[in-house]
């Protein structure tokens, strides 16, 4: 398994302890506004990131991602000046998760940044779609994500190559979700690929996967 272990064991010796971080605090308050089951999404963020997306699939309406994204600004505000601080996988670590659940952690909020910012224009105009993409390919979508991490585990040396059929894999499956919407469909194509290379570079920043199609942004109140 690539993790840079030296660097991740000094980073977190320095940024100490995470008692200043109100993790247990502020994220009380978004599980109660989303309802979520998951106590400690810190230690199974494989447990969090469905319920998340969970939301996504209610978005016909974007009743679903507005929920999210207030319940992510809440958060984030909660958290005030110490937010970026201690939403790093280091810092996440200090709470006894092994590196791993840490960058899985981190990883859904660096989406989380996407989707209630740059990513959400595109989600509003094409509501439907979006809907349907995570409705209908959430399994195939899931498969490619533990597809990629085994494979990552297991041959580091080749990580950005399976890191690019995990961006293309999600691109793809929202094209062609939504290749007949009246969204264009490359915005959407643009907006899963971008979906995928956060969650990669999350990890793996030594990755250069570029998503080029552009989009335009917004945000949520």
């Amino acid at each position: 398994m690539w993790i840079p272990i030296a660097i991740f064991l000094v980073l977190l010796s320095s940024n100490g302890v995470t008692a200043d971080c109100n993790f247990d605090t502020c994220y009380a308050g978004m599980k109660k506004s989303l309802k979520l089951e998951v106590d400690q999404p810190w230690s199974h963020p494989e447990l969090f990131r469905p319920e998340i997306e969970m939301y996504y699939k209610t978005s016909e309406t974007l009743d679903g991602v507005r929920k999210v994204c207030q319940a992510f600004r809440a958060f984030r505000t909660c958290m005030g000046d110490d937010y970026r601080s201690c939403m790093t996988p280091a810092k996440v670590s200090g709470l006894g998760v092994t590196p791993k659940a840490a960058y899985e952690f981190v990883s859904v909020f660096s989406q989380l940044h996407y989707v209630c910012g740059a990513g959400l224009n595109v989600f509003v105009n094409g509501a439907v779609c979006m809907k349907n993409t995570w409705s209908h390919s959430d399994r195939a979508l899931d498969e490619a994500l533990i597809k990629f991490n085994t494979k990552a585990e297991n041959d580091p040396s080749n990580v950005c190559t399976y890191g690019n059929e995990l961006v293309n894999k999600f691109s793809t499956t929202f094209w062609m979700q939504c290749r007949d919407a009246k969204v264009y469909p490359r915005d959407v194509e643009f907006w899963g690929c971008e979906y995928a290379r956060i969650y990669v570079f999350n990890r793996y920043p030594q990755c250069a996967i570029r998503c080029s199609i552009p989009s335009s942004g917004g945000i949520i109140g």
